[in-house]
C-alpha cells in the first residue's frame, strides 16, 4: 500500500498549530496510509520537547526533522524572512521513496479525504496548486503579481499554503534552488516572499488544483461557497486559534471549522495554545473600490497608502523611506515602468479575468 507523503515546515511558534493540522489530517483519512514528517527550525531542544509532548496529547504519529540553522544561513544568505524560504529547503533533509509529496501550510486544517489529491494527474508540470484567491482575484491587495511580477494573465497565480509536488522533478530540475535565485534578484519587489518568487519563477508552470483542496480565508471574511472543502488555509491575521479574532458566525460551516480548534485545544489540555493575536482589530472592515472607475496605477496606490507602516515594511523589508516615499519608489521603479505603461489602460470586465469577484470561477 503506498503510503501517502505529508510535509510541513514551521519554527517554534506556528509548532503546535502544525501539529493540530496534522490531527484533522488523521481525524479524516486513513492512518495506515499517512506518513508526515514535520520539518522544524530555531531551538532545536525547544521544538523537540514541545513536540514530544503535543504529538503524545493529541494522539498522531509523524516524523520530526531538524532543519540545521547553518543551512538556513548557507542557502538564504541575503534575503529577508528566511524563514518563509524554508519550505524551499525540505529537499536537503528528506530522503523520501516517494513519486510525489503533500506540502502543507500549518495553518491548515483538512475536513476530507485526500485519497483523490494523492492521485491528481500532474500533465507533466513540477507542482499542483490552487489559485490564489486573496493575490490574484482582488486587484492590488499588496502589489499586483501580474504587474510587478511580469506575468501574463494565463500564467495564474497560485497559493504556496497547499502544494501536491512532483518529488522527482522537484528535486531533478532544481526547482528549490531557481526559485532561491529568483528571490535573491527581485526580493525587492516580493510581496509575499516565497509564494511570490515560486510563481514569478515557474511563470504558469504549474498545474491547477480546485479550490476545494486549498480554500482559502481570512478570518473576517462570511463567503463560504456551497462546495465540499476538503482543507481550509487561514492566511493572514487572524488565526481559528486567537481568542480576540473577530471572527463572523454567520456560516454553520464556518463556525464548525473555528469551534474545532477550541474544542480540540480543551480535551487535550492544550488550552495554552489558544492566545491573543496581539493585533487591533477595532478599525477592520472590508473595503470596496470600484476598481473600474480606476487606473492601474491609482488602484495600486489606494490599497498600498491604507497599510500600516508596520505591515509595508515587512512586504517591502528593502524599503528605507516614509510610507508615501517607498509606495512612489515602488511605481517609479525601471524595472516595473514599461509593464505600467502597457497596462494604463483598465480592461473591461469582461477581458479581465482577475478582476472577478467572489469564487465563481473557482469552486470546481
Amino acid at each position: 500500500m503506498n503510503k501517502f507523503n505529508v510535509v510541513y515546515c514551521c519554527d517554534f511558534k506556528l509548532l503546535i498549530p502544525t501539529l493540530f493540522s496534522i490531527r484533522s489530517l488523521f481525524e479524516t483519512n486513513d492512518r495506515d496510509r499517512l506518513c508526515v514528517h514535520v520539518v522544524a527550525f530555531g531551538d532545536e531542544k525547544r521544538i523537540t520537547e514541545a513536540f514530544e509532548t503535543t504529538v503524545a496529547r493529541l494522539n498522531i504519529q509523524c516524523h520530526l526533522v531538524l532543519l540545521p540553522q547553518a543551512l538556513i544561513e548557507d542557502m538564504l544568505q541575503g534575503l529577508a524572512h528566511k524563514k518563509c524560504y524554508t519550505r524551499l529547503l525540505i529537499h536537503k533533509v528528506l530522503d523520501l521513496d516517494t513519486d510525489r509529496i503533500l506540502y502543507v501550510d500549518g495553518d491548515a486544517k483538512f475536513s476530507g479525504d485526500i485519497s483523490l489529491l494523492m492521485k491528481f494527474p500532474f500533465d507533466g508540470m513540477p507542482v499542483a496548486a490552487a489559485s490564489d484567491v486573496h493575490g490574484a482575484m482582488f486587484p492590488g491587495e499588496f502589489a499586483n503579481p501580474f504587474l510587478v511580477l511580469g506575468l501574463p494573465l494565463s500564467a495564474g497565480y497560485f497559493n504556496s499554503g497547499v502544494l501536491l509536488i512532483d518529488w522527482e522533478k522537484w528535486r531533478s530540475q532544481q526547482i528549490p534552488e531557481n526559485i532561491i535565485a529568483y528571490a535573491k534578484r527581485k526580493q525587492r519587489f516580493l510581496a509575499c516572499p516565497d509564494q511570490d518568487a515560486m510563481n514569478g519563477f515557474l511563470k504558469g508552470n504549474w498545474k491547477r488544483l480546485p479550490l476545494v483542496w486549498n480554500y482559502q480565508r481570512c478570518g473576517q471574511w462570511s463567503d463560504v461557497p456551497e462546495i465540499d472543502v476538503k482543507i481550509w488555509h487561514w492566511i493572514g491575521i487572524p488565526k481559528p486559534w486567537h481568542l480576540d479574532a473577530p471572527f463572523s458566525w454567520d456560516d454553520p460551516r464556518w463556525r464548525e471549522v473555528v469551534t474545532w480548534y477550541l474544542d480540540t485545544a480543551r480535551e487535550t489540555g492544550l488550552e495554552d495554545f489558544l492566545t491573543d493575536s496581539q493585533t487591533d482589530f477595532q478599525n477592520w472592515e472590508r473595503q470596496d473600490f470600484d476598481w473600474h472607475d480606476r487606473s492601474w496605477i491609482v488602484q495600486q496606490w489606494v490599497k498600498m497608502y491604507q497599510y500600516t507602516d508596520e505591515r509595508l515594511s515587512w512586504h517591502f523589508p528593502r524599503w528605507r523611506y516614509s510610507k508615501k516615499r517607498r509606495v512612489r519608489e515602488f511605481f517609479i521603479d525601471e524595472l516595473i515602468v514599461d509593464v505600467l505603461k502597457k497596462r494604463l489602460s483598465v480592461p473591461s470586465k469582461q477581458e479581465n479575468p482577475q478582476r472577478t469577484t467572489g469564487f465563481q470561477k473557482h469552486h470546481v
